[in-house]
């Protein structure tokens, strides 16, 4: 079962662009969404999960890397950064012990 849907708005902040970016992008499907009546598109938590990993992981493999990362260690960075903007953190310590404030 699909988890939440997002609307195009939704998204945009989330990725800090315009909805019109979001829905070029649909249209592109270059970010994979149902579009809903002639209008009206919605993207699944999922899809931009998967959409934010694939766009990290060719920024990331563009500089000489040697290895990209894997979709669970970009899931993991971009919770990270999630949690750095809603102010949550916690030590290293913490975070190894599976502790979390």
């Amino acid at each position: 079962m699909a988890g939440k849907m997002l609307s195009p708005e939704e998204v945009a902040e989330r990725l800090s662009v315009t909805p019109n970016t979001v829905r070029a992008w649909l249209r592109e499907g270059t970010l994979k969404g149902v579009k809903l009546g002639n209008k009206i598109w919605r993207i699944s938590e999922e899809e931009l999960q998967a959409y934010i990993c694939r766009e990290q992981g060719a920024h990331y493999g563009s500089d000489d890397q040697e290895e990209e990362l894997s979709p669970e260690d970009m899931k993991a960075v971009q919770r990270g950064i999630e949690d750095v903007k809603s102010g949550r953190f916690v030590t290293l310590d913490q975070y190894e012990q599976g502790k979390d404030l």
